[in-house]
């Protein structure tokens, strides 16, 4: 545990240095994974490869987080596409255009340095970090706005019962780190 936590303490810092430019990597323009217009994904079909559906599952399960939290329907959620060569980097998963009314767009380092001014209240950046294991998979959602300003986590945990193949939710608990 003490692991994931310093895991998530350098991921963090790691994004707060993103308009550093001994920093950026050269990567290749229209790379993000999202589905194409006439591509359709549905969270709850079984066709989806486990990762993937796992993913889904857990931005689901934030979405519906943070209008507990103070009832804001997300108009568009941007998930910041990390690769650092590390196992809790975004992985490379087609995910739908929107989820439960939100629409999601995946942006990369460079992306999301020019979109920084969109990333609001009810359009914020996120940063997912994620370990998928046998019988349980865990998300920290690092959530910025206004731009890269820090505003608060949601954890959210999934697990295996017994032999189903399909990850249950299980836990799922916040850190503020700005006032509402």
């Amino acid at each position: 545990m003490i692991s994931k936590i310093l895991l998530f303490i350098f991921a963090t810092s790691l994004l707060s240095c993103l308009s550093s430019p001994h920093n950026s990597t050269p990567e290749k323009e229209n790379s993000a994974p999202l589905a194409s217009k006439n591509q359709k994904i549905e969270s709850s079909k079984q066709h989806l490869d486990p990762t993937t559906g796992i993913y889904i599952q857990a931005i689901e399960k934030y979405l519906e987080a943070v209008f507990q939290r103070d009832k804001t329907n997300l108009e568009t959620l941007y998930i910041l596409k990390r690769n650092n060569g590390q196992p809790d980097d975004f992985p490379k998963i087609n995910l739908p255009t929107s989820l439960k009314n939100t629409k999601i767009v995946l942006l990369d380092q460079k992306e999301s340095e020019l979109q920084k001014h969109l990333f609001k209240k009810n359009s914020p950046a996120v940063n997912i970090i994620g370990w998928i294991e046998e019988q349980k998979a865990e998300f920290i959602f690092v959530t910025f706005f206004p731009e890269f300003q820090h505003s608060f986590d949601y954890h959210i945990r999934f697990k295996k019962i017994n032999t189903e193949k399909r990850y249950h939710f299980d836990t799922l608990f916040n850190k503020e780190f700005i006032k509402k």
